[in-house]
């Protein structure tokens, strides 16, 4: 049988002299500038609340770190099963978080027992959420009736009051990951490997909310994942791995790009070295100024050479 998505997460460890390193990029100045970083957890990537703090998964726990640095301090959920698919509310006061088990939960930034917003019927043994619309009432998670690392998943739509799940798309054999909605609600954009002649060869696409006008916008020979618009409405930030990649493994070098929307024309780009988790989140600020990631470098000055010869 297959490892699970998660399963392959568990076994993952930093390797010595590693760390996670949480990085803010700033749009307007292209600087960098690293918030928190440790060597005894990895870290996924954080999403940004409206008073400035950063919320991230490590150990199976959700911390909070504010943008200005310092220690993280524990969310205490009263659970140690929680993974990195997570992704705040509209008012960026509640996160709805994604178990081992594949549940999907919502909790307070406050803390507290979580409340399950399952739908145990929908006959499904997959389930990891990423988007939530802008109105708070339909999550949006990749699913699917079987699991593992390149299951053939769909994009769903679980509406919050009445825990009605929706399909909307049907990518069997391929998958489709990673749906986040537009802040203006027009459109959800995902990752497919449908249009790929190699499987987990994955570009950017978007749709409408009910599933309609499916349209390809990445066409290049990397591999695409994890698209994540502004909250301004004005970029789009995905992670891109090399030519032949198969799926999103960790603890190589990929590339982070921003576009501008509407036209996708691409206006930054800039190599780290990570890969799973490094992006697998909607980052951006409030404001869509900025956006935080997360690195998993080897040491201080690491290139591409140098990983080269750690590697031999």
């Amino acid at each position: 049988m297959a490892a699970s998505y998660e399963e392959f997460f568990a076994r993952r460890e930093l390797k010595p002299g590693q760390n996670s390193s949480v990085r803010v990029f700033d749009l307007a100045t292209g600087q960098i500038e690293e918030v928190y970083a440790t060597a005894s957890a990895i870290v996924g990537t954080a999403n940004w609340t409206y008073n400035d703090t950063l919320v991230f998964n490590a150990n199976g726990r959700i911390f909070q770190v504010s943008v200005a640095g310092g220690q993280p301090q524990l969310i205490d959920f009263g659970r140690t099963d929680l993974n990195h698919d997570h992704t705040l509310s509209p008012e960026r006061d509640a996160i709805y978080l994604t178990t081992n088990g594949c549940d999907l939960l919502r909790g307070s930034l406050a803390g507290g027992p979580p409340v399950v917003v399952t739908d145990n019927h929908d006959g499904l043994v997959a389930r990891y959420a990423h988007g939530v619309s802008p109105d708070g009432g339909t999550l949006l998670f990749t699913g699917g009736n079987t699991n593992g690392w390149l299951a053939p998943y769909h994009i769903y739509a679980l509406d919050l009051a009445s825990r009605q799940v929706r399909q909307l798309t049907d990518s069997a054999p391929f998958r489709d990951d990673g749906p986040e909605f537009t802040p203006n609600a027009e459109w959800i954009y995902l990752q497919s490997d449908r249009a790929a002649q190699l499987s987990g060869h994955m570009q950017i696409f978007r749709m409408r909310p009910d599933g309609t006008d499916l349209t390809q916008i990445t066409h290049d020979a990397r591999v695409n994942w994890f698209p994540h618009p502004s909250p301004d409405g004005r970029h789009l930030v995905y992670l891109s791995y090399e030519p032949l990649v198969v799926g999103h493994p960790f603890h190589v070098f990929v590339d982070l790009v921003v576009l501008e929307l509407p036209s996708h024309a691409e206006v930054a780009r800039f190599e780290i070295f990570g890969g799973n988790g490094s992006l697998s989140e909607n980052g951006w600020s409030p404001d869509g100024q900025k956006f935080s990631f997360t690195e998993y470098r080897l040491c201080q000055e690491q290139t591409r050479h140098q990983e080269g010869d750690m590697a031999t």
